[in-house]
C-alpha cells in the first residue's frame, strides 16, 4: 500500500503543472534548429571574443566554448538576424553560413508518445481502485516503470525544444592583414608634395 500511495504522490507531481509551459510551446509551429558560423578578421581578438559573448547575453544568450580561435554561443532563436548584424561592427566578416534541422517529426514523436504514456497511467489507477492485493502489486511495479519512461521522454523532449528555442553560433577569428602600403613616393601631407626636393636638395650642396 505504502507504493501505491508513492505511486500516486509521482503521479500527482507529473499532472501537478498541466498546461505546463513546455505543453504550451510544444504545440507551436516552430520547430527549426538553427545554426550560424562565420569567420570575422579582427585586430584584437580577445577583445572582439568579449564583445560577442556581451552582444549575446545582451539578447538573453550564452556562450558555451571559448578557445584561442574561436567562440560558440546560444541565442534566442528569434533574436539571431539581429545578433549576425551586430556582428559586423566587430570585424571584417569573410565567411559565413547557415542551415536549419527541422525536428518537427522527433517533438511530435515525442508528445504522442508521452500523451499516451500518461493515459495508460490513468488507466492503471483506476485498475489499482478494484484490484486484489496479489494484482495491486503487479499494477504498481507497472506504474513506477511507466512514471520512469514518462521522465525520460520529457527530459529527451525538453532537450529537443531547447535546441528550438536557442540557435546556436560559431564565431571563428582571423588576424587582419596589417601589411605596409606600398611607397608610392608621395607624402600623405600635400605641402610636401608640392615642394620640389630635387631643387631644395642641391641648394645644399
Amino acid at each position: 500500500m505504502k507504493l501505491f500511495i508513492l505511486c500516486a504522490a509521482l503521479f500527482g507531481m507529473l499532472y501537478a503543472n498541466e498546461p505546463s509551459a513546455l505543453d504550451s510551446t510544444i504545440r507551436t509551429t516552430a520547430s527549426l534548429q538553427q545554426t550560424a558560423n562565420l569567420v570575422l578578421e579582427v585586430g584584437d581578438r580577445d577583445d572582439v571574443a568579449r564583445k560577442t559573448i556581451a552582444h549575446a547575453e545582451a539578447l538573453g544568450g550564452y556562450f558555451l566554448d571559448w578557445d584561442e580561435w574561436s567562440v560558440t554561443l546560444h541565442v534566442p532563436a528569434n533574436a539571431l538576424p539581429g545578433y549576425l548584424l551586430s556582428l559586423d561592427s566587430l570585424g571584417h566578416k569573410v565567411e559565413q553560413s547557415y542551415s536549419t534541422d527541422d525536428l518537427g517529426a522527433q517533438l511530435q514523436n515525442l508528445q504522442a508518445s508521452i500523451d499516451s504514456r500518461r493515459k495508460l497511467l490513468d488507466e492503471y489507477f483506476t485498475m489499482v481502485k478494484s484490484s486484489t492485493v496479489a494484482q495491486m502489486q503487479t499494477v504498481e511495479r507497472a506504474i513506477v516503470d511507466l512514471i520512469a519512461q514518462l521522465e525520460r521522454d520529457e527530459g529527451r523532449l525538453r532537450l529537443l525544444q531547447s535546441k528550438v528555442d536557442e540557435a546556436q553560433v560559431q564565431v571563428s577569428f582571423r588576424f587582419q592583414d596589417r601589411t605596409l602600403p606600398t611607397p608610392t613616393g608621395e607624402s600623405p601631407f600635400a605641402w610636401i608634395n608640392r615642394l620640389n626636393l630635387v631643387e631644395h636638395r642641391e641648394s645644399f650642396r
